[in-house]
């Protein structure tokens, strides 16, 4: 699966003008371990009724610590979709871009940043267009998501996850049982 998305010609930076949400402005960051939304998470929570997972979630980056606030949004990209993804919501006064698209979600796949073209080209080699980021920390409480799992129907995904809620799962980081 293939995706090519126009950058924004004026912009120095691989900033592109997304249909999702109003039309945001998105920072592709190939050095970016998690997205994030320039906001304070209001706008998320009216716009797609998301909900707040968790508040003031301290995370590197941005030349040093920054503070937001973890949603987990259905995040709709020129035919990728990112089910439940969890973003961080920090606002960041002098940006002039709503998102960062970070390189983890683009973890699996062969992407490119073409400045000469002003184009931000995407092969996704699986054919999956559903993709599913999970959080996790690191042994110094650092935040990431990761590329967790692919589908290829919406429907498959919602499958899996009833699955998974019926039957006890072994978490081998905590040594707890959960149903």
């Amino acid at each position: 699966m293939q995706i090519t998305i126009q950058l924004d010609h004026e912009s120095r930076r691989p900033i592109a003008n997304l249909n999702w949400f109003r039309g945001c402005r998105a920072l592709v960051d190939t050095g970016a371990l998690f997205p994030i939304w320039n906001g304070d998470g209001k706008s998320l929570e009216d716009g797609f009724h998301d909900k707040l997972q968790q508040k003031d979630i301290i995370f590197g980056g941005f030349g040093g610590k920054a503070k937001g606030d973890l949603y987990r949004v259905h995040f709709e990209m020129n035919g990728l979709y990112y089910l439940d993804m969890p973003i961080i919501a920090s606002e960041l006064k002098e940006a002039n871009w709503n998102i960062i698209l970070s390189a983890t979600m683009f973890d699996g796949m062969i992407y490119e940043i073409d400045t000469i073209s002003k184009r931000f080209n995407i092969d996704t080699k699986d054919n999956q267009p559903i993709r599913i980021l999970r959080l996790s920390k690191d042994k110094d409480n650092h935040f990431s998501v990761y590329l967790a799992e692919t589908y290829n129907a919406e429907k498959d995904y919602y499958k899996n996850k009833e699955k998974q809620h019926q039957s006890p799962t072994l978490n081998c980081n905590s040594y707890s049982y959960k149903k």
